[in-house]
């Protein structure tokens, strides 16, 4: 096992005021297996019929009594086996005093003394757990109130190969995740070395077809001239997928810039900067009040030009536009849910996983254009401010966008 059980954490439970503080030493720092013994201390609380019931102290688990006044008492037979003492070091001992005695592993006895404490506090909960490491050994103590007010049980549990165990296979899992973050960072800088070394060739033939048909328009058959334009309008295209691939790979491995956003100031401004978009047309926008939010201005400012931009194109086939964007707040999650909802074309709700994927369209290019990256973009931001998005929407009748954001 790696020296890496150096005091950093431990941990209270269960009970309704559940807390997490950080102690000066001996306990060892927090891995996933803490989960399973959270689950497992809860269960051990829960079975007891009351706070003043513990487990009988000639039970076969190691463990000890601790009087009101701090004194040990009743340390059982399968405890002192695991410390290897006999029982008159322990029996009848301060329990800020057993720190001092050699015999007694140090870490135990510091781990024995803040369990007291933090139980003798009026609103201490009915069950505490902490992990505690001694050299490369790794303990679970577990504090349960006793019957009358006669002070705690304490079981001690030694976990050590089931803690090297998952401290491993975490330490593999992290090594694995290393590899694919670099692997991911490759493939972006190929990605965008590909885009940017395309656009000048993809410029020359832009180019040459316009030529073409500018000096030699008259020579060339009606057909010729058809070529021609579908070539100018291919290169387009492909420009504008080019310049949309780069936008994403740069957001890939952007850094995020935290801050607080007035989110309902930023819509409106993005709105407002939109008005080409909506020229000569009649869009109803209503903007209701929404709640700030902890993010990245510039790739937020991206999202919203997307969504918006969304709302526009697809509504472009109504008499009048309805573009509505508000809020809500889910209770269970505890977060603010944002929306941006439309009037347009809609899509076809069976297929929405596809919705937010590079390249995945469900118009025509000549119906509505577009690349098929913007959403996977939005999509993208949304995940690395630790927030959701997801879509709702019948075909013909509009489509719903909701999304949150971490709080920081």
């Amino acid at each position: 096992m790696q020296a890496s059980f150096q005091a950093t954490r431990k941990f209270f439970l269960p009970g309704p005021d559940f807390r997490l503080l950080t102690p000066r030493r001996y306990t060892v720092r927090c891995h996933p297996m803490e989960n399973s013994l959270y689950s497992e201390s809860k269960e051990m609380a829960n079975s007891t019929a009351s706070p003043d019931q513990a487990p009988d102290p000639l039970t076969a688990e190691p463990g000890l009594g601790i009087a009101p006044d701090g004194a040990v008492r009743q340390p059982n037979a399968a405890l002192l086996q695991l410390l290897g003492v006999p029982s008159t070091v322990l029996e009848g001992l301060p329990v800020h005093s057993l720190e001092a005695r050699k015999e007694i592993p140090e870490g135990i006895a510091w781990s024995l003394a803040q369990l007291f404490d933090e139980m003798a506090a009026p609103e201490a909960p009915p069950a505490l757990a902490m992990l505690a490491s001694e050299g490369e050994r790794v303990f679970c103590l577990k504090a349960f109130r006793r019957a009358g007010g006669g002070g705690l049980w304490v079981r001690v549990d030694e976990i050590t190969d089931a803690y090297e165990t998952h401290y491993y296979d975490e330490t593999a899992h992290h090594s694995r995740w290393q590899e694919l973050e670099a692997e991911n960072r490759e493939l972006e800088a190929f990605a965008y070395s590909v885009a940017h070394d395309l656009r000048a060739p993809l410029r020359f033939i832009a180019k040459f077809a316009h030529l073409l048909m500018e000096n030699h328009g008259e020579e060339l058959s009606n057909e010729a001239l058809q070529y021609a334009d579908q070539i100018r309008e291919g290169s387009r295209q492909m420009a504008q997928l080019i310049e949309d691939l780069l936008e994403f790979s740069q957001v890939i491995g952007q850094s995020i810039d935290r801050e607080p956003v007035d989110l309902g100031a930023l819509v409106a401004q993005v709105y407002e900067e939109m008005a080409e978009e909506r020229e000569d047309r009649a869009v109803e926008f209503v903007l209701h009040e929404l709640a700030p939010c902890h993010a990245d201005p510039a790739l937020l400012r991206r999202v919203l030009y997307n969504l918006l931009g969304n709302a526009l194109k697809f509504t472009r086939t109504r008499e009048r536009a309805r573009i509505e964007i508000g809020m809500h707040w889910d209770a269970e999650e505890e977060e603010a849910v944002y929306h941006i909802r439309d009037n347009g074309v809609g899509f076809d709700s069976e297929f929405s996983d596809r919705l937010f994927q590079v390249f995945k369209r469900f118009h025509q290019p000549d119906e509505f254009e577009g690349t098929g990256i913007g959403l996977a973009l939005v999509k993208r931001i949304i995940e690395r401010h630790g927030g959701r998005i997801w879509a709702e929407s019948k075909v013909g009748e509009g489509a719903c966008f909701y999304f949150t954001l971490a709080p920081e």
